[in-house]
Formats: C-alpha cells, structure tokens, sequence
C-alpha cells in the first residue's frame, strides 16, 4: 500500500479534498490487480505446480509456498480496497488521510526507510553474491542478474523522479 500511495501521491500534491477523492479513487486498480495477481498465484499453486513439478522432491513445498504467498497478496490487497473504500464514504475520515500523507514528516520518514532498504538490500544482495561466486555458480549468476536488475530499476526509477519533480 505504502508503495502504490508513493506512486499515486509524490508526484501531484492534491491541492482539495476532491482531489485527493480522485487520488485515492486511482489508487483501487493497483490493489485490485494486486489481488487478481494474488489469486493467480493461488491457482498456479493449487494446479499447475503439482502438475508441472509432479515429478519433484519438492512439490507439496513449493505448492504450499506459492499458495500462501498468493493468498497474502491476494487478503492485503482486498483489505487496502476496503480501507480506501471506508475512507471515500467517511468525509472525516478522507481529510484525516489527506493531513496525514501531506504532512511532510511523514513524507521525510517514508523517504528515509525507502532509502534505507534500498541500501541494506543492495548490500546484502552484494554479500551474496560475493559467498556464491565460491559456492555455487549456478546461484551466483541468478543473484548477480537480480542485483544487475536492481541496480538498472533503481536508475530508471531515479531519472523518471528526476523528470516528474
């Protein structure tokens, strides 16, 4: 929720009440394709894996792992839904929301821990891929072309703020 409300939020200050109704009216597709997402990977979960996998160690592992997976994106997802739900319905409650998200301490703070976890991840994504370049090559080059990954969305994601600000 935190990310889809930096999305729909950082770029365009909402000057009213009514425009930030509409902010928070964009904001239910991403959660709502969240939730078909989610529901998908239940089913890939329930069907296909033990099909596809039939002949894995393990299966019921992987089964298990993709179903709730699924369904914790899937139930978060709705949840987020309902809450902007209430919030469209309740006056009180929007202007809340809307002091809350345009108060510029929070901002600071949903900055500095995006900022923060970028790092830590990078971190540990390169200390990763340090101790698997003497274990297993295999894993290593599936780690080295996350980091790349992340490293190149991190760039795309910096000049696409650069622009919008």
């Amino acid at each position: 929720m935190m990310l889809i409300k930096m999305m729909t939020s950082s770029f365009a200050k909402p000057a009213s009440l009514e425009e930030y109704r509409e902010t928070v009216k964009r904001r239910r597709a991403p959660l709502l394709a969240g939730a078909a997402a989610g529901a998908l990977i239940v089913v890939l979960g329930l069907a296909a894996v033990p099909v596809v996998c039939a002949g894995m160690e393990q299966v019921y592992f992987l089964s298990g792992l993709l179903t709730g997976m699924g369904s914790a994106i899937a139930a978060v997802s709705l949840l987020a839904v309902v809450k902007l739900n209430r919030q469209l319905r309740d006056e009180q409650a929007l202007k809340n929301a809307r002091l809350e998200e345009l108060d510029e301490r929070n901002q600071a703070i949903q900055k500095t821990a995006c900022t923060a976890t970028l790092v830590a991840a990078m971190v540990a994504l390169i200390a990763a891929v340090v101790v698997f370049a003497f274990v297993d090559m295999a894993v290593f080059r599936v780690l080295y072309i996350c980091m790349l990954g992340l490293m190149l969305l991190y760039v795309v994601v910096l000049l696409v703020c650069r622009r919008m600000m």
